[in-house]
């Protein structure tokens, strides 16, 4: 009796057409149903502020999991779901969410975390998640040479 179970679970779990409890979602191996990343029983994938990262309803498969806004995963295939910067002034985040992995990013953002800016004439500010001009050189001339007067008052 015990070993008929135990090949009709594995024969279930073979299956990609299992349906999962809610919080869960179907897979491909054993066990069938795994939790959602983001779900308090994985507090390594729930955001700091105890936020869920992830919207699992209707116990997807793994790759079509929905990431909610501002949560980004490496690939469709993996359960590790990351927090990405959201800005406190306005909630921003480079990280859109969804359940498109091609399409993770905001307009403008690419790479790990959606910290990469496509334009290289500008980088990720990590205060507002968003992507801003660089400084042009002359503007970087000019806070040197009055950080050069400014030491130099001092030290005279």
């Amino acid at each position: 009796p015990g070993f008929a179970v135990a090949v009709l679970v594995l024969a279930v779990a073979c299956d990609g057409n299992v349906s999962c409890p809610a919080g869960m979602f179907s897979s491909d191996s054993y066990p069938p149903c795994r939790m959602c990343p983001g779900d308090v029983s994985l507090p390594f994938h729930e955001a700091v502020d105890g936020t869920d990262l992830t919207n699992c309803t209707g116990s997807p498969a793994l790759a079509d999991i929905l990431l909610l806004p501002g949560a980004w995963r490496a690939s469709p295939n993996t359960s590790v779901v990351y927090k990405c910067i959201v800005a406190e002034s306005d909630g921003y985040s480079p990280c859109k969410g969804g359940s498109d992995f091609g399409d993770y990013c905001a307009a403008g953002h690419d790479g790990p975390l959606c910290e990469l800016c496509k334009d290289p004439g500008m980088y990720m500010d990590d205060k507002s998640g968003r992507c801003r001009d660089c400084p042009s050189l002359a503007f970087v001339f000019l806070q040197l040479g009055l950080i050069l007067l400014a030491i130099g008052a001092v030290v005279a």
